[in-house]
């Protein structure tokens, strides 16, 4: 053993300070984050929950996440503001380097009207208080200065104005005059003996009593004076405190530093702050002094202790300081513990030690660390590390993977180890042996022979941990599982159940007889004679890699990769577990060894070691505060009264908003939901939240923050907001749409009506045309000289003795009549019965002209004659003007061809004769002056076409051509009629 443990062993053993002890977590906030200068006077929080800090660059406003900084050019009168003060309407004043007094309210500063009056009157002298009572009167209390012997305080009437600007003299010999934020308002005389001053304001008189201590209290001293809860007061002046009541003096205490300002905080303690460090009594009794190492030297200008019960302080050079765990300290390299990875922990008399890889120890000491070097380092391997460390006889017995040893009387022991192989844990056994784990053996302390195996492991088996339980059993912790050996046999553990072949880490035992095993993957195994269960992070573990494990009676304490869990054992299987974090306090999340010493936890962190009263740790109930800092609608900031009318196409919104939770400062958990829009709240680390194309509606968006612990923000942030319906879905638009509507369906139902109305009239005007045309074509088909010489064909036949053909003509002419008249009826007809009018027709009229003609009828095969119907008595007009005015006057033998297609759905009838042409026909016509027959038929028939046109809406046509040859000369006339047909 080398020989510089020896010496740093005995200086450690004589409590010379090698380096700080232990330190509380701090964090500094200066101008690189943002703080508006490092010279800072000052610091509260407001109700709302900031941060204000003041200094001689203005005026700074933290919310966890970044400082809002004011100056001059928001509204200060001054840039050097020496304290702040919050009153009962939530404003923040702020008083200056010249005397001016000015507030933020709702976003802006305002300054005092009565400001230049202020200063005139101060001159000099320094504002020490204001208060600003419920009536909105303006107290400040002001100290005199070496140059300036005035003694009085101000009283300033609402408004602030400079009528309302009152002086009010106190009795010479008075230091100054403070008022405290209850309303009472109170001095201090700077006579030989220290006297309190009251002011009773509905009296408006001074009431001073003597406290009972003689001192002169000079110009120059700072004075302090602040009461406590209990209604006792604590005074300083210069270096001394004084805690006192209406009765006298209760204690005195000294600082080694002239005191700057005095804070009581939630917990009741007292923190002292001074030109040289910081002072925290435990209570108003001034007992249990701690110093805040890391803030010696260093002058603290304010005091601040927020409703989590984290404190911040101000400075002089060196800007902000934030504690946030006050019931943690820690040990690290900045206050001289080794940077090398910790390996092992355990007690060493009265102080801690802490072994490293590198094979050096830390003692930690309550205000200092002493580092010592076991083994010298190796750079290629790690058999000096430190592995354990046990109490044995009154010996410090350290283990390490090359050796053994122990320190008694100033002289240094080797113990002698199986084949130096090194120890790499050992434990206190039942008999109050030692029982230590090789690498390949299990071994056993003889205080004359050293440590010697007593059984040897498998080769294959790696072993990490030892633990021996209340029956003498030993466990072993094993990469392939749980083994116990009983000092005859090592067996595996319970082979059936695959919870015991995880690989465990450490193992102990709690009072009733429980086995707690420690895995890593597998959380926490209970082994409680042959039941088993299992804590994993499903039941509330703060991980499942479980690094460490302490049984403290019927608490558990599991360290992890993930946190620290406390496992309280309610009874019949009934337990509560609570997690703790780096976000609570721990030094870092990884928890790799756990021991109990002098009332108080240590947790062995990798490069560090946090220490707690298991007592004293309480968790953060404070419900952080959460605010709703803009609403912006299309990218543009809005109020939030403008919020309840928002045209539909304004309906894309941007939240901002803030929980003020300083523990976990930038890390606050948020959940929010858009009711209306979201069934389930939305959980989120971002301050901001955007909705896109948010439907017409009326909505309000929650928001709440969670501080460190889990506690939810008590009254979460809410806004309404309104979108509005397109003007098009509005009641009113919809109301008006709908008259209108009913209107132009009024008018349309009207335009409609008459419109039926008038085709109706027409229709029944187009009937009647119809009808007389139908009538006339009836006529022209009856025509008296057809009937006249149809009788004189039938009286022929009878002259010249052929009843035959008489009684055949006369049938077809019967038959023929007959037909006229019933197809005169219908308005269509079946086109069959069209051509049997018409065939009989022809017939007749060959029988009269005695077969001076031939016709030929033509109908397209694929017309279904049965069930296309046509117009009545169309057709057979145009075959008698074939006949009568172009066949008649032939000599030769005439010819009429009849055709029926359909094209394009029209039915197209062709009727062509070889007569003598319609100019032949008119001259003719001419000549006889008509005296022979006048057809009258095809126009008839264009005027029923032309009738049926309008009343169906219908193209129906008769084109009439001239057939010549190629001389010009009339060889006949061809009719096409394009016929409607249904």
């Amino acid at each position: 053993m080398p020989h510089n443990f020896i010496r740093c062993l005995l200086i450690a053993l004589s409590f010379t300070q090698i380096a700080y002890g232990q330190f509380d977590k701090l964090i500094n906030y200066n101008v690189k984050d943002g703080l508006s200068s490092s010279e800072m006077y000052g610091v509260l929080q407001d109700s709302k929950g900031f941060i204000w800090s003041c200094g001689d660059m203005g005026v700074s406003r933290y919310n966890g996440y970044a400082f809002k900084n004011f100056s001059t050019e928001d509204g200060l009168p001054d840039n050097t503001v020496f304290f702040m003060y919050e009153d009962r309407k939530e404003r923040i004043w702020f008083s200056s380097f010249s005397g001016k007094l000015s507030f933020y309210d709702n976003g802006k500063i305002y300054a005092l009207p009565c400001n230049y009056t202020l200063e005139k009157t101060i001159k000099d002298m320094f504002i020490t208080s204001i208060y600003v009572d419920k009536g909105d009167t303006a107290w400040i209390g002001v100290a005199k200065t070496m140059t300036n012997n005035q003694n009085f305080f101000m009283k300033i009437n609402p408004g602030w104005k400079k009528s309302g600007f009152q002086k009010i003299n106190i009795p010479h010999g008075k230091y100054f005059i403070d008022i405290d934020g209850k309303g009472k308002i109170f001095g201090g005389d700077n006579t030989k003996q220290l006297t309190i001053t009251k002011y009773n304001k509905s009296l408006n008189k001074i009431i001073s009593f003597p406290v009972g201590i003689d001192c002169e209290l000079k110009v120059y001293m700072r004075f302090i004076l602040t009461q406590l809860n209990d209604g006792s007061y604590l005074a300083s002046f210069d270096k001394k405190i004084i805690r006192f009541n209406n009765t006298g003096i209760i204690i005195q205490k000294e600082e080694n530093s002239v005191i700057i300002n005095i804070k009581q905080c939630n917990d009741s303690s007292i923190i002292v702050t001074t030109y040289n460090g910081v002072s925290v009594y435990a209570d108003k009794n001034l007992e249990n002094r701690k110093v805040i190492r890391q803030l010696s030297n260093k002058v603290i200008t304010g005091v601040c202790n927020d409703k989590e019960n984290g404190l911040w302080l101000t400075s002089e050079g060196h800007g902000l300081y934030y504690i946030p765990y006050r019931n943690f300290l820690y040990y690290t390299s900045q206050n001289g513990v080794s940077e090398s990875k910790i390996t092992c922990i355990g007690a060493y008399g009265s102080k801690v030690l802490v072994g490293h890889l590198d094979g050096t120890a830390s003692i930690l000491f309550e205000d200092s660390v002493c580092s010592i070097t076991i083994n010298p380092k190796n750079d290629y391997d790690q058999a000096g590390r430190l592995t354990g460390i046990c109490n044995y006889e009154g010996r410090t017995i350290i283990a390490t993977m090359k050796n053994a040893g122990y320190f008694e009387k100033s002289k240094y022991k080797d113990i002698p180890v199986f084949e130096n192989s090194g120890i790499k844990r050992f434990i206190k056994s039942g008999d109050g042996n030692i029982i230590a784990l090789y690498y390949r053996a299990i071994g056993k302390y003889d205080p004359k022979a050293g440590f010697r195996p007593i059984h040897f492991l498998p080769i294959h088996m790696r072993v990490d941990n030892i633990f021996e339980d209340s029956n003498n059993l030993i466990w072993l912790c094993s990469a392939n599982g749980i083994y116990t050996y009983n000092y005859k046999k090592l067996s595996p553990l319970n082979l059936s159940n695959e919870l015991f072949s995880l690989r465990a880490s450490d193992i102990s035992e709690s009072s009733d007889k429980s086995i707690w095993i420690a895995t890593r993957g597998g959380g926490v195994i209970i082994k409680k004679g042959k039941k088993i269960d299992q804590i994993t992070e499903q039941q509330g573990l703060s991980g499942n890699m479980c690094r460490s494990l302490f049984v403290d009676s019927n608490v558990v304490w599991v360290g992890t990769n993930k946190g620290l869990s406390r496992i309280s054992i309610m009874g019949n299987d009934i337990f509560t577990i609570d997690n703790f974090y780096a976000k609570n306090g721990l030094l870092t999340n990884e928890v790799n060894a756990i021991i109990k010493h002098d009332g108080k936890l240590w947790l062995a962190h990798n490069n560090g070691v946090s220490v707690f009263d298991i007592t004293n740790i309480k968790p953060n109930k404070y419900p952080p505060p959460v605010y709703i800092e803009q609403v912006f609608v299309n990218d543009s900031l809005r109020k939030k009264e403008e919020l309840m009318n928002l045209s539909y196409d304004q309906n894309y919104l941007k939240i901002n908003f803030i929980g003020l939770s300083y523990k976990d400062a930038g890390n606050v958990e948020y959940r929010y939901k858009v009711v209306g829009i979201d069934s389930n709240w939305i959980y989120s680390n971002y301050t901001t939240v955007s909705y896109h194309t948010i439907p017409p509606g009326s909505y309000s968006f929650i928001v709440a923050a969670k501080n460190n612990d889990g506690y939810w923000s008590s009254h979460p942030a809410i806004i309404y907001f309104k979108i509005l319906q397109p003007w098009w879905k509005t009641w009113l638009f919809i109301v008006f749409a709908a008259i209108v509507a009913m209107a132009i369906i009024g008018l349309i139902f009207k335009y409609r009506l008459n419109a039926i109305k008038k085709r109706e009239r027409l229709k029944a005007i187009h009937q009647a045309k119809l009808s007389i045309a139908e009538l006339k074509a009836l006529r022209s088909q009856m025509n008296p000289h057809f009937i006249f010489n149809a009788i004189n064909s039938v009286q022929y036949f009878i002259t010249n003795n052929d009843p035959m053909s008489s009684q055949k003509y006369l049938s077809k002419f019967a038959r023929l009549i007959r037909y006229v008249v019933d197809n005169s009826k219908p308005s269509v007809i079946p086109l069959t019965k069209e051509l049997e009018a018409l065939y009989l027709y022809l017939d007749l009229e060959l029988l009269r002209f005695e077969n001076k003609f031939e016709y030929i009828v033509n109908v397209n095969k694929s017309i279904d004659v049965e069930n296309v119907q046509i117009p009545s008595m169309l057709i057979q007009p145009y075959v008698e003007n074939a006949i009568w005015h172009g066949l008649m006057h032939k000599d030769t033998t005439g010819k009429i061809k009849i055709e029926i297609n359909i094209t394009d759905n029209v039915l197209i009838c062709i009727v062509e004769d070889n007569g003598i042409g319609r100019k032949k026909a008119q001259e003719i016509l001419r000549e006889k002056n008509n005296e022979f027959h006048k057809s009258v038929g095809m126009s008839i028939t264009q005027e029923r076409l032309d009738i049926i046109n309008q009343q169906y809406n219908s193209n129906l046509t008769v084109t009439v051509i001239d057939l010549e040859d190629s001389v010009g000369n009339a060889i006949g006339t061809r009719v096409e009629l394009n016929l409607p047909f249904y």
